[in-house]
């Protein structure tokens, strides 16, 4: 049995003709033998339908963030109080986290805009790599929002926890 978690899109804007062509058909052929397709939003399994890839009814939609499992109180005190003095927190900020591939479709350049109407203790930490790094690393700018934003980088699943438990609002604004 196959089942495929499709976490984002290989078809989508800026690829060749002959690009979106090639994975359409690698998609499409792949598909045919895939039982189920877990998708991480409805824009996923939504895109997945309308491309002809699979059939609706091969979809589930399980949101990629920490679930009911997710205890913070198992979270070593010690890594947590390490990676509060890494990212520079003071003890009354307000942490606000985004975890995401740094494209367009993640609702980032909204999540770093809205800083600039928040209080000075509210930060905002993005934890993820992209392309459109640079790109929000110069809005942050831009907007003179750059001292809050933390860009994290890849943070692995054992660092989580630890980011999790500082969080006070998980963003996940995807389009």
């Amino acid at each position: 049995t196959i089942i495929h978690t499709a976490h984002g899109l290989t078809v989508h804007a800026g690829l060749s003709k002959f690009k979106k062509k090639l994975y359409l058909f690698l998609e499409r052929f792949a598909a045919k033998r895939t039982k189920k397709f877990i998708c991480v939003t409805k824009l996923v399994e939504d895109s997945l339908v309308e491309q002809g890839i699979t059939e609706r009814e091969k979809c589930v939609v399980i949101p990629n963030f920490a679930g009911p499992s997710y205890d913070p109180n198992k979270v070593d005190p010690a890594r947590i109080e390490k990676l509060r003095s890494k990212l520079g927190l003071p003890k009354n900020a307000t942490l606000l986290t985004c975890a995401a591939r740094l494209v367009d479709d993640k609702g980032l350049s909204e999540s770093i805009s809205v800083l600039h109407d928040l209080p000075k203790n509210v930060f905002l930490a993005i934890a993820g790599d992209g392309p459109k790094k640079d790109k929000l690393q110069k809005l942050a700018e831009l907007l003179n929002v750059a001292d809050p934003v933390r860009f994290l980088g890849w943070v692995d699943t054992f660092d989580m926890p630890a980011l999790l438990s500082l969080t006070d609002v998980f963003i996940s604004a995807t389009k």
